[in-house]
């Protein structure tokens, strides 16, 4: 008997210490901080008092991981990239655009005076992949058509840059043409743009060509800050293997490159990985991250400052729920080896669209999306769900925490900030509003501590 007073005393003081910090809420946030309970973790505050920015009816205005979506310049000036329905000459059709906020995202505008920072005239635009140097330059990437490729899936990767704070923007390119189209699906699709302390670009992304019917990771740099770019080449190709949506880090000396993708390995999807020693010429096999008989896709990627690797991917779960829940997976990579993979929370709902960053004291920050239902998995259309974050140090992992609304978000984002000292990262994410004319979306930002939403509805 004294043994079970001692356990419930112990129990409701733990409870009573950790209630102000693991408080999960089903409504949008008031106005609070909510602090991690451990005593190096930074606290972040969520949305309130929102701020008007845009107006979209896309629902995938902030897909899909790893593209990331929000930038911060030296100044603190915010940016950030979507695709929303814009009518430039005669049809109503996906764009690009960029939003700004100069005051730490208490209030936003649009950029190119509310025009998309794109001309590519009525052909669809798509997934925008947003990145800053250390100049303050902003660079773009998407994939759409053009009227040099008009036909159905003849999508290019495509490039836009900013010198001068988003005021204006160099026109698009193809910075990596790939001839040979025979309305082949998937032909170019979902780039990542990274930049290095050195400054210099990379992008990847995913795509077939004339010699590989199956979609092969793609690669292209720039030295000299977006002017010209080298010849695109497919890293490790493997003619029997179709791999999907990439993303890249460099260590900060850029003596490395990293780049993680998911590959159809048999019946399953899994995470697999590579890397460059000398620039991005050659290139190690792909090889598994954590190689498991359950699939595995969505990785997003992030490095920390003694350059160890840090991934997480959706997988479906072991245990009593294997066949129905996915769950958030999470892995590092130290000392030239992979560690173990293990779950971020427990199976409770549909873990989607991971999203991973570092900030100060390598503090690592997780956001994803959960569903109470399958939502097409294992390819993943959710209608909405609602976003949660975890934050780690020194290996502990907190209590998962709720962002904005209930079962209405989409799609959230960290951002990767290398250049600013920020002890919490900047995150945006996409949330379903009620209209009488149709469903609309509203993007909502949690900004180091200054929170805001930039409502969108169509044009």
């Amino acid at each position: 008997m004294n043994k079970q007073i001692l356990i419930a005393t112990f129990s409701t003081l733990a409870l009573l210490l950790l209630a102000p910090f693991y408080a999960v809420h089903s409504t949008l946030m008031a106005p609070i901080e909510l602090a991690v309970a451990l005593p190096s973790m930074s606290s972040i505050s969520l949305v309130s008092n929102p701020a008007i920015v845009d107006n979209i009816t896309d629902d995938k205005g902030l897909g899909y991981p790893d593209s990331r979506k929000v930038v911060r310049d030296k100044q603190g000036n915010l940016y950030i990239a979507y695709r929303n329905k814009y009518r430039m000459e005669s049809a109503l059709r996906y764009h690009i655009f960029v939003a700004k906020s100069t005051d730490n995202g208490a209030t936003w505008f649009v950029l190119n005076r509310n025009r998309p920072i794109e001309n590519t005239g009525d052909y669809n635009q798509r997934v925008p992949s947003i990145t800053i140097d250390t100049k303050d330059t902003i660079h773009v990437v998407w994939y759409g058509l053009d009227a040099g490729h008009p036909n159905a899936n003849d999508r290019q990767i495509k490039y836009g840059q900013s010198t001068d704070g988003g005021k204006s923007w160099k026109t698009w390119t193809n910075i990596a043409e790939i001839t040979g189209y025979q309305d082949e699906t998937l032909w170019q699709e979902h780039p990542v743009i990274y930049a290095d302390r050195q400054d210099t670009l990379y992008v990847v992304w995913e795509g077939r060509d004339s010699e590989y019917k199956n979609g092969q990771i793609k690669f292209t740099q720039s030295r000299d800050g977006g002017k010209t770019w080298t010849g695109w080449h497919s890293i490790a190709p493997d003619a029997s293997t179709y791999f999907s949506r990439p993303t890249i880090v460099a260590t900060h000396d850029s003596a490395t490159l990293y780049i993680l993708a998911y590959a159809q390995l048999g019946k399953r999807h899994q995470i697999v990985w590579t890397q460059s020693a000398d620039g991005g010429i050659t290139w190690a096999p792909w090889a598994t991250v954590a190689p498991d008989q359950k699939d595995q896709r969505h990785v997003s990627l992030a490095i920390d400052s003694k350059d160890q690797l840090h991934a997480v991917w959706r997988q479906q779960s072991d245990g009593l729920f294997a066949n129905t829940y996915t769950q958030i997976h999470y892995a590092v990579y130290e000392n030239g080896a992979w560690g173990a993979a293990k779950p971020l929370s427990e199976a409770v709902a549909y873990q989607f669209f991971p999203s991973i960053t570092i900030s100060d004291n390598d503090q690592v920050w997780v956001v994803w999306l959960e569903t109470a239902t399958a939502s097409g998995y294992p390819k993943e259309e959710p209608d909405a769900g609602t976003v949660y974050y975890a934050v780690a140090v020194n290996g502990n992992w907190s209590s998962r925490l709720q962002l904005g609304h209930r079962d209405k978000a989409f799609y959230p984002s960290l951002s990767w900030n290398p250049y600013t000292k920020l002890t919490t990262p900047d995150i945006v994410w996409l949330e379903q509003e009620n209209a009488l004319d149709g469903p609309t979306y509203s993007i909502h930002a949690a900004t180091n501590g200054n929170p805001s939403r930039l409502a969108l509805k169509n044009k």
